[in-house]
């Protein structure tokens, strides 16, 4: 379980793996947000909680064996801001491989992280994740190397 202190509360915000009950959420974070959700498995799922409330989610899935990052939604009020890198950090310590994928248009913050570019393509990975994200036209596909 990760925990960091948010900035602006000073509360702990912690992250865990998902729950069967926290389909709700999931589910209703990601239709705000236009992700399909028809195939959710909260076994894939890690939440972000503040004092318990639920702030947050990321999900990790498996595309031709690599794992990738997908759809890390945050609360949009500015006192969550510090969440993202906590549900990320959970995620790539969740993985079983080496190297996370993921997809995003905001590659300076996920370099911040550890992320890098992905200069040439990933044959098995180019399809599916612009499938799987189809919002991320455009995107940049970003590996992070344990």
């Amino acid at each position: 379980m990760d925990t960091g202190i948010s900035e602006i509360t000073g509360k702990i915000v912690m992250v865990r793996h998902a729950h069967e009950y926290d389909l709700v959420f999931i589910e209703k974070i990601f239709k705000k947000h236009d992700i399909f959700t028809d195939d959710i498995d909260y076994r894939k799922c890690v939440i972000a909680t503040d004092n318990g409330i639920s702030v947050g989610c990321g999900q990790l899935i498996t595309i031709s064996e690599n794992p990738e990052i997908s759809c890390v939604i945050v609360a949009t009020e500015p006192k969550y801001n510090d969440v993202e890198p906590l549900i990320v950090s959970h995620l790539i310590e969740f993985a079983s491989s080496h190297a996370v994928y993921m997809l995003t248009k905001r590659v300076e913050d996920y370099k911040t992280m550890g992320f890098i570019e992905v200069k040439k393509k990933v044959k098995e990975l180019d399809q599916p994740l612009a499938y799987a994200c189809t919002k991320y036209k455009n995107a940049t596909l970003m590996v992070y190397r344990k």
